[in-house]
């Protein structure tokens, strides 16, 4: 596969089952980690004594965390399938960042929920993938 000037091998993601690598071209997005929020009002708590007080509810952290998402531009082949619809469980996802950021890749179990194409007349052909994480995201030690 052709790679543009400066894009290295390592610079890819892998989905599992699906045998689907690609090079990752310069957008790499992590929406970020979410925990929810559990609301522990009750009949009971405080309330605000003054016009000058706000608030009252009060809340505690869940256990369980939302790995979010990650939104790639990657180089797209258009002789490929992108393996969007191809399984109905969770794949095993693998990022391997640019040399020098870290040296172990990004593990977690995912399934890619959308991706768009674009061609230019003269240009590189790339793609837009959303992996949705699921379960434990494995982040690489420096």
């Amino acid at each position: 596969t052709a790679r543009p000037v400066g894009l290295t091998a390592d610079q890819t993601i892998t989905v599992g089952t699906a045998s689907f690598s690609a090079n990752i071209i310069d957008t790499i997005d992590w929406s970020g980690v979410e925990r929810a929020v559990i609301e522990t009002t009750h009949f009971g708590s405080t309330q605000p004594s003054s016009a000058r007080q706000v608030g009252g509810r009060t809340f505690i952290p869940g256990k369980l965390a939302d790995p979010g998402e990650l939104t790639l531009q990657i180089q797209f082949d258009p002789t490929l399938d992108l393996p969007i619809g191809s399984a109905d469980v969770a794949e095993a996802i693998t990022l391997t960042p640019p040399s020098g950021i870290a040296s172990n890749p990004i593990t977690a179990s995912g399934f890619i929920r959308s991706a768009r194409a674009g061609m230019a007349l003269e240009g590189l052909a790339t793609a837009t993938i959303v992996v949705k994480f699921t379960g434990i995201v494995s982040t690489p030690s420096s």
